[in-house]
């Protein structure tokens, strides 16, 4: 029978051992305009919204954390995707109700930054209007909104009507466990509405092979201990 390296043991166990994730949430707001603001509790990773107001007739938002959803991504090395499909209608009185779409998971880590961030989409309309994409973690693993989030990266002000771009940002390494969130802000307009189609990711990089050795290396007595046991196993 052919033994398993005390290396390779303890790469297992820690595979083994890995944390279940908690919590993935979706809240969407207007400024008090009249789409629900309560959370939306994701179910196996993925969270979905669906709603409509005299400000923005069509709300139709979706986001994907991996883990726990499969298909991509590690606790270590997560990805998120928020996309969302809205048209505004022209409105009156001083305030515009920008629609505010804020997707975040918890329990991911450790890692390493930087972060990836990248925005991609369109509007249709006469005039456009103003798209900021910024993301936060949490080291105390809340989900925001929440006063202890750190922005990891920011678009600015997105004027151009394909609003494409990429951004990185973090630097160090973040413990387990830690929350991701990402945050879109499309304005309204007084004059016209227009209909808006964006995809908003964060990819957190694999970490490093010697990084994932070193803490291998740390779970080293751990290996020797099942390996022993294999051992007596196979001459009892």
């Amino acid at each position: 029978m052919k033994i398993i390296s005390p290396l390779l043991a303890s790469l297992a166990l820690l595979a083994w051992t890995e944390p279940a994730r908690a919590t993935v949430n979706l809240w969407v707001s207007d400024d008090d305009g009249g789409l629900s603001t309560d959370p939306v509790l994701g179910s196996s990773g993925i969270a979905v919204y669906c709603s409509s107001d005299p400000f923005w007739t069509v709300v139709i938002s979706s986001g994907v954390a991996y883990p726990p959803a499969v298909g991509q991504g590690t606790l270590s090395a997560p990805v998120m995707d928020l996309a969302v499909h809205a048209t505004s209608v022209s409105t009156t009185g001083e305030r515009l109700h920008p629609l505010v779409l804020t997707f975040a998971a918890d329990g991911f880590g450790p890692s390493s930054l930087p972060a990836d961030a990248k925005l991609s989409g369109y509007f249709l309309g006469d005039t456009i209007q103003p798209v900021t994409f910024n993301t936060f973690y949490s080291a105390a693993n809340e989900l925001v909104p929440n006063p202890s989030a750190t922005a990891l990266t920011s678009s600015g002000t997105l004027l151009d009507p394909s609003y494409n771009g990429e951004w990185t940002g973090g630097a160090g390494s973040l413990d387990s466990p830690y929350s991701l969130s990402e945050v879109v802000t499309i304005q309204g307009s007084y004059t016209d509405g227009g209909s808006y189609s964006l995809d908003a990711s964060i990819v957190i990089p694999v970490p490093e092979p010697t990084t994932l050795v070193a803490g291998a290396l740390l779970l080293l007595p751990v290996g020797t201990s099942v390996l022993r046991t294999l051992r007596k196993s196979r001459n009892t």
